[in-house]
C-alpha cells in the first residue's frame, strides 16, 4: 500500500506544471468557502466513448485547513437520464476492462516513451517486495526522471488500486478529503454518458464539515463559459 502511495505522488508531482490545468469553478449558491478554489479538466478525449474522466483540483489559498465530508456530481433532471457517476460494481468492471483494453493499446508510441517509468515502478516494487527501501526510491526515482506524466497516470495507479481493492479508491471524489493550508489535492471520478456527447461542465456541490455547502460550475475548457473573469471563477476568495 506504501509503495503504491509513493508511485501516486511521483506520478503527480512530475506531471503538473500548473496547479489548476483546467477551467476555475464559478460559484452558483451557497455558502463561501474562504481560501478553497476549485477547477476541474477532462483526463483525454472522451470521443465516442460512452466513459469521460476528470480530475478535479481542489486549492487551499488560507492558512487554515480545508475539510471536505462531501462533494456530489450534480445532473439536471433531463441529463440525469442518460449521464451517471460510475460507483461500486460498475466501476470495478469498468477498471478491469479498461486495464484490458490498454494492455492492446500500450504499444504505441506513448508507452516507448513510458517505457523507463515502466521500469522504474517494476525496480521499486521488486525492490519493496525485498524491503529493500533503497532499490525502492531508487525505482521511484526512475519513474520521476522520464518526465511529465500528468492525471492520466494518476488515473491509472487508481484503475489498478480499484481492482486489486474492489473497491472506491481513496483519491475518488466521493470520498472525503482534507486541503491542507497553501496546498491542493487532486481527486477524479468517472462520467457514464452518451456516445460523442461531450461534457461542456461540471456541476459539483461542496460540503465542509463544518456544514456549510456550496453549489458550484466548472467550465470546460473548449466551452465557450470558460472566458469568465478572475473573481467570477473564484471559489470563496476575491481575486485570484
Amino acid at each position: 500500500m506504501k509503495t503504491w502511495i509513493l508511485i501516486a505522488a511521483t506520478i503527480l508531482l512530475s506531471g503538473c506544471a500548473s496547479i489548476h490545468e483546467g477551467n476555475l469553478a464559478q460559484v452558483k449558491s451557497g455558502d463561501k468557502v474562504a481560501g478553497l478554489k476549485i477547477s476541474a479538466l477532462e483526463t483525454g478525449r472522451s470521443g465516442n466513448n460512452p466513459f469521460a474522466l476528470f480530475t478535479v483540483t481542489f486549492e487551499n489559498e488560507g492558512d487554515d485547513w480545508i475539510r471536505v465530508e462531501s462533494v456530489d456530481v450534480d445532473f439536471d433532471a433531463q441529463t440525469a437520464k442518460t449521464h451517471s457517476v460510475v460507483l461500486g460494481e460498475d466501476l470495478v468492471s469498468w477498471a478491469e476492462a479498461s486495464a484490458e483494453k490498454q494492455r492492446l493499446d500500450d504499444y504505441n508510441d506513448e508507452w516507448v516513451k513510458t517505457g523507463l517509468f515502466t521500469a522504474g515502478v517494476a525496480a521499486a516494487l521488486v525492490s519493496s517486495h525485498n524491503r529493500n527501501s533503497g532499490g525502492t526510491l531508487a525505482g521511484l526515482g526512475l519513474a520521476a526522471g522520464v518526465g511529465a506524466y500528468g492525471a492520466t497516470k494518476e488515473i491509472i495507479r487508481e484503475r489498478e488500486r480499484i481492482i486489486t481493492a474492489k473497491a472506491i479508491p481513496e483519491k475518488h471524489l466521493y470520498l472525503p478529503f482534507s486541503v491542507p493550508g497553501k496546498l491542493f489535492v487532486r481527486r477524479w471520478v468517472l462520467i457514464n454518458k452518451p456516445s460523442r456527447t461531450p461534457i461542456t461542465s461540471l456541476d459539483l456541490t461542496v460540503k465542509t464539515v463544518e456544514g456549510k455547502i456550496t453549489h458550484v460550475n466548472v467550465p470546460l475548457k473548449g466551452s465557450a463559459r470558460g472566458s469568465a473573469s478572475c473573481d467570477e471563477r473564484t471559489v470563496g476568495v476575491k481575486g485570484c
